[in-house]
């Protein structure tokens, strides 16, 4: 569709000299604000597929290409794809949103286990053995609110740790004098990519449901692999010491999540255990 552009050179917006169809200050096109409603509706349609068609680019490339996306936004061709943290914030979404349906259908409810002397237990036995089972249970239950809590916050949870991440990457490749925000700018990117890779991975056990120990294994080492390509690809070091790299890197982050993780189940264990405490020291001693 035609764009009708303004006979005046004075921006609309901040006022200006146009020298061309952009404002050379904000960058606001040129154009008649008295456009009517086919215009309206046209230019919109035109921004949004415009910006649209950079979200399957960036991603396809994300996932084909490891490392390529992180050395185009280092060489300052960025505006043919989506920014780093728009696309790391459109796959989080997915992520989250297939974390949590994963999780409510293959969650595996702990079971309380109280193991006993041998022979046929006396009353006594099974009023303490009852007590104790309870207790188990409600701490179990409590464990799995931090869980639920956990994955609920797990979005903004890696965003937070995404510092973390980068600094990860600049001690390891300290040696290669990039600045701190190209490692942030991978480190973005890995991320979108693992957890692109760990969103596909977590639908395949409601198509095969027996192959959730396989998918982790598969999911890990297709990870560590991209890991050490896209490294490879952008710091150029040694495939031996690449790969030692990426392993380092890998544990480090699974470290910090599986501890945050730990973090968010013990909260709700701390105002409880004094109660419990209390009741597992009423309990009749043999």
């Amino acid at each position: 569709m035609t764009k009708k552009y303004r006979p005046e050179t004075n921006c609309l917006n901040c006022g200006a000299e146009v020298t061309g169809k952009f404002c050379a200050e904000c960058g606001q096109e040129n154009v008649d604000s008295n456009e009517n409603v086919f215009h309206l509706v046209g230019h919109y349609t035109a921004d949004f597929f415009h910006f649209d068609s950079k979200i399957p680019r960036s991603v396809i490339l994300l996932l084909t290409k490891p490392g390529f996306l992180t050395r185009e936004y280092w060489q300052g061709r960025r505006i043919r794809y989506i920014h780093p943290l728009r696309l790391f914030l459109f796959i989080s979404v997915l992520f989250v949103a297939s974390a949590a349906f994963y999780h409510q259908h293959f969650r595996k409810p702990g079971k309380a286990v109280v193991i006993v002397g041998g022979g046929q237990p006396t009353a006594e036995e099974q009023i303490e053995t009852e007590r104790v089972k309870k207790v188990v249970q409600e701490l179990q239950g409590l464990v799995s609110i931090g869980k639920d809590r956990f994955f609920n916050d797990l979005k903004y949870i890696s965003f937070l740790m995404l510092p973390i991440y980068a600094f990860v990457f600049q001690i390891l490749y300290r040696r290669k004098k990039r600045f701190y925000i190209n490692h942030l700018v991978y480190t973005l990117h890995l991320q979108s990519f693992g957890y692109a890779l760990v969103a596909v991975a977590m639908l395949i056990p409601f198509l095969f449901r027996h192959s959730t120990s396989n998918v982790e294994w598969v999911t890990v080492m297709v990870l560590l692999v991209y890991m050490a390509q896209s490294l490879r690809y952008l710091y150029g070091q040694s495939w031996p010491k690449t790969i030692v790299k990426s392993i380092i890197a890998t544990g480090l982050l699974l470290f910090l999540m599986l501890v945050t993780m730990a973090l968010y189940e013990s909260i709700p264990l701390l105002p409880a255990l004094p109660r419990v405490i209390h009741e597992l020291d009423l309990a009749p001693s043999k």
